[in-house]
């Protein structure tokens, strides 16, 4: 048996990303041998090298079509010219019905080498798994990502593929509410699978309540599968923080870690990337760090995606030593899980704190991700404080959080009881997966013999 990750993310530079991919790929390997992917990068309409068509440019130039149609300009030549090849039917193979979209990509297959290839990978695989971590959101406009995974699935139904969906969150947009096509898109993709896998107690609801779905898995984020290895990585972990930099080593960055003492993380939000946030997010960061800073504990930024880079702003203004977004995976998610707490709105580094028992505290972003983490921590009615903390919001917050330092051990060992349990369960995935491939195949086989 093999299969195809489509949503492989450790193409991106994002911590969760890189994390939740590599743990998802190797339980998968386990249970269904060997596997290939289809990147994230593939499914961004800023990175895709494939998919876009241009009327007006030859073969060798559709790199430079895909350019002038992404790019944001008002130069008149070039507005022309995008507006032509626009009229005369250029655009990218995705659209809003994926019988359509598979269409296209059949069609335009033979002369773009990079949907050959993304059509060979689903071809060769047993089975398509849909790695559905943080990009089904229903957001206006539908994201490309939404439009790639039911096409996807579509292009499996075709080819009598085993489709599953794994890992997936299911979550309105807070800024634009619930897109109708978004969210019909999924609904229908997640009917056709054979299997479909949330990973929060509201992505279930989403799908059972509003979906109509009666057959779906309640699994934690595949993250929490590095619970043992992560024990191993803090074991590694050295004291001068220096030997698990980057490159460029920039001097802004030497000799400020130190990961044998107690350290106080503060991670980014995805808010970051709203038009006209940083100034609002760097000003609300400043205010939290300093404060959190009057704890008695070195703070450490930690920039664990590069639309994160506000971090770097604050962390110069305070003179706080900066964990970058290029420090070797492991180590990365090893530092948060030593740490003595960590504040942040960002997914998977919670989960990566908690691996360690670091006690967290939450910041909101733009989908349920946090408060449904905090469910799936055990964590019982915990506060979502906003990403722009306030004034009153932080002395909150930094009561809280002395209230968590001073809590010691035992709140670690219970948080890390809870990690360790989660892990339990995100290991049944793999066998889950796979039988539900057995029965496809006992299935096919009783249909032959009668």
């Amino acid at each position: 048996m093999s299969f195809l990750l489509v949503g492989d993310n450790r193409s991106n530079v994002n911590w969760g990303g890189r994390a939740g991919s590599l743990a998802l790929f190797a339980l998968l390997k386990e249970s269904l041998g060997p596997g290939e992917s289809v990147l994230g990068t593939e499914m961004s309409s800023t990175a895709a090298d494939y998919g876009f068509h241009s009327r007006l440019f030859p073969p060798h130039r559709q790199w430079l079509a895909r350019s002038l149609a992404r790019r944001a300009t008002r130069n008149p030549l070039v507005v022309a010219v995008r507006g032509l090849d626009r009229l005369l039917g250029a655009g990218d193979f995705l659209v809003d019905d994926p019988v359509a979209s598979v269409r296209n990509l059949q069609r335009r297959r033979r002369r773009d080498p990079g949907l050959q290839g993304l059509y060979e990978r689903v071809r060769a695989a047993d089975t398509v798994v849909i790695n559905g971590e943080g990009d089904v959101v229903f957001s206006r406009p539908v994201r490309r990502q939404i439009r790639f995974f039911a096409a996807m699935a579509e292009l499996g139904r075709q080819l009598d593929k085993r489709v599953v969906f794994v890992n997936t969150m299911l979550s309105d947009c807070a800024q634009t509410g619930r897109d109708p096509v978004a969210f019909a898109l999924t609904a229908q993709a997640l009917r056709r699978s054979h299997l479909v896998a949330v990973r929060d107690r509201r992505s279930l609801a989403v799908a059972q309540q509003d979906m109509g779905l009666d057959r779906v898995h309640l699994v934690p984020d595949s993250l929490f599968l590095w619970y043992d290895r992560q024990r191993a990585a803090r074991a590694q972990l050295p004291a001068d923080g220096d030997f698990v930099l980057p490159a460029p080593e920039h001097e802004r960055y030497l000799g400020r870690l130190d990961l044998s003492a107690h350290y106080v993380c503060v991670g980014g939000n995805s808010l970051a990337t709203r038009p006209g946030a940083r100034a609002e997010l760097t000003a609300g960061y400043r205010r939290l760090c300093a404060s959190l800073r009057d704890l008695g504990y070195p703070v450490y930024v930690v920039v664990a995606d590069g639309r994160d880079s506000f971090l770097e702003e604050v962390a110069g203004d305070l003179e706080l030593a900066v964990v970058p977004v290029g420090v070797p995976i492991h180590l990365a998610a090893a530092i948060l899980g030593r740490a003595r707490l960590f504040v942040s709105g960002r997914y998977h580094p919670t989960i990566m704190a908690a691996l360690g028992g670091t006690p967290c505290i939450f910041l909101a972003t733009g989908a349920h991700k946090m408060q449904s983490l905090a469910d799936v921590l055990e964590y019982g009615s915990e506060e979502i404080f906003p990403a722009v903390p306030g004034s009153d919001d932080v002395r909150r917050l930094c009561d809280l959080a002395a209230n968590r330092l001073a809590a010691g051990a035992a709140l670690r060992e219970r948080i890390a009881g809870v990690a360790a349990a989660r892990a339990g369960e995100v290991a049944r995935l793999g066998p889950l997966v796979r039988r539900t491939g057995d029965l496809d195949r006992e299935r096919s086989d009783l249909g032959h013999e009668s």
